[in-house]
């Protein structure tokens, strides 16, 4: 499978580097730092939820369960990352663990049959608008329909809830890409990818409900740092 790219708009999206200051990743844009939108959108997550799931695993476990997940996810990440690219990823020491090469099985034929286009991948962007910026999963079509994509490893099937703030950070690049290009992807995509092979694609067409969101945690933001 070899996906096709769009690299009409890459000139318009510049490397920066990010900092990192008491904590909080900034960007630099014109002669501003600004924050980047997983530090702001920090700010709307629901935190009992995450209690009460480390209450019910239990410390040690919850901890156990995390440092796995977060090591999971990366690999599958840039897996992921590394075959739309059309780079050959069996290559990558990310592809190793069998865990990986079982969710990516389960993955691939969604993505190719279902992702078109691809305008966007790993891409650093930002807002003036909004004083924001954070470097987007991909942005791609989906089913013809332009969206801002993000792919995530689960070991089980989330509740709905939990993917609320998942949505909020996706919009944030959806904003950036909007201002910066004047194109203005239809949806919101998160990838769920279980580590039993199976898959659920959340769709979100309601952008203003989250964009909403996306606003009220800027706002604590800056009355929390004092900007």
């Amino acid at each position: 499978m070899t996906f096709i790219h769009n690299y009409e708009y890459r000139d318009m999206f510049p490397k920066m580097e990010h900092v990192s200051i008491d904590g909080v990743r900034y960007y630099p844009v014109d002669d501003e730092l600004f924050p980047s939108s997983t530090s702001v959108t920090s700010f709307g997550k629901d935190t009992k939820i995450i209690e009460r799931w480390r209450k019910r695993k239990g410390e040690v476990e919850a901890n156990r369960l995390s440092k796995l997940a977060t090591d999971r996810g990366s690999n599958l990440h840039k897996v992921i990352e590394l075959y739309l690219s059309n780079t050959e990823y069996r290559d990558a020491p990310e592809w190793k663990p069998p865990n990986v090469q079982l969710m990516f099985g389960s993955a691939k034929p969604h993505l190719d049959n279902r992702i078109g286009k691809i305008y966007a991948c790993e891409t650093t962007m930002f807002s003036r608008r909004l004083r924001l910026a954070g470097t987007v999963d991909n942005i791609a079509e989906v089913d013809e329909e332009l969206a801002v994509n993000d792919f995530k490893g689960t070991f089980e099937e989330k509740p709905e809830e939990w993917l609320e703030h998942h949505f909020i950070q996706m919009v944030a690049y959806w904003a950036m890409w909007s201002e910066m290009t004047g194109v203005v992807p239809k949806k919101l995509c998160v990838w769920m990818i279980g580590q039993d092979g199976t898959i659920r694609i959340h769709q979100r067409y309601n952008i203003m409900h989250y964009f909403d969101q996306l606003q009220n945690c800027i706002k604590k933001f800056n009355e929390h740092y004092g900007r």
